[in-house]
């Protein structure tokens, strides 16, 4: 599991390296302004470093890399760099977004953090302000009802959101084993994005990297991780015949997953074969 989690992990360090802003946001903690590291903002969610909010909500802090534990004399809550799960107890809590290191910091999502001690969070846009009250305890609350898109084993299940943040939209794509309950974030990317489940329970999904080049990621999983990638933006997938139709290098390609083999095909039959994908 630590493997899968290191793996998963690198996919996302690349997404942070690109889509991390200092914000422009004061934090208040029951009215009182609080200094120390300015927030950070990542797709719509807060970030503070651990120390600031364990010093200010009086946590104690257990580092034990990759995981960090906070904790007070009730509460008990376990988090991983680089995992979008929060573990409470025998509970498992979704974050849309992981813990993570900057500038030598462990910076934690602030209102997981806080509402999971059952504190309330409140964000004013207008204001560039966020408010933690410690004397108006909130239950913490699991997650939003999500759709999911169940692989053909029904042992997982794929869903997406989007964001929109300075001025772009995001695209995020999250995988959920049922087995165990917890989440990955498999992609975020600006732009378009698809996504598909194959008859061998494997995952296409589609976007654009940080030079915005389109690619087609095959994704196991069960190894937790990218199988294959194919560098194009134009593509069609045909879960029937678990066939592959994109374009590239001014070729159009057929790709039959079953067989692992590819063929070039003309523009016409490419447009026969996928007009009703």
């Amino acid at each position: 599991m630590l493997k899968k989690r290191i793996l998963l992990g690198a996919i996302m360090l690349m997404s942070l390296k690109i889509n991390i802003f200092a914000g422009e946001v004061n934090l208040y903690l029951n009215g009182v302004k609080l200094g120390g590291a300015a927030p950070i903002s990542l797709r719509n969610t807060t970030f503070v470093p651990i120390g600031v909010i364990s010093r200010e909500l009086d946590l104690d802090v257990e580092w034990n890399n990759p995981s960090v534990e906070i904790s007070n004399n009730v509460e008990h809550v376990k988090f991983n760099i680089d995992d979008i799960n929060a573990y409470k107890g025998k509970e498992i809590f979704f974050m849309r977004e992981a813990p993570f290191f900057y500038e030598n910091r462990v910076y934690v999502p602030l209102r997981a953090v806080s509402e999971l001690f059952g504190y309330s969070v409140k964000f004013s846009d207008t204001d560039k302000r966020i408010d933690v009250r410690t004397d108006i305890i909130t239950p913490p609350v699991k997650e939003e009802k999500i759709e999911f898109e169940r692989s053909p084993n029904l042992n997982w299940g794929i869903w997406n959101e989007i964001n929109f943040y300075n001025n772009h939209q995001y695209k995020s794509l999250y995988l959920r084993d049922f087995s165990t309950g917890k989440s990955y974030k498999l992609n975020t990317t600006h732009g378009f994005e698809t996504h598909h489940w194959t008859p061998q329970n494997k995952i296409i999904f589609s976007g654009l990297n940080a030079q915005d080049e389109g690619f087609v990621h095959i994704f196991d999983p069960e190894q937790m991780k990218t199988i294959e990638t194919i560098s194009t933006r134009i593509y069609d997938y045909d879960f029937n015949t678990n066939k592959l139709y994109y374009y590239k290098n001014n070729t159009y390609i057929a790709y039959d997953l079953d067989t692992s083999t590819r063929k070039e095909i003309l523009r016409d039959e490419y447009i026969q074969l996928t007009q009703n994908l």
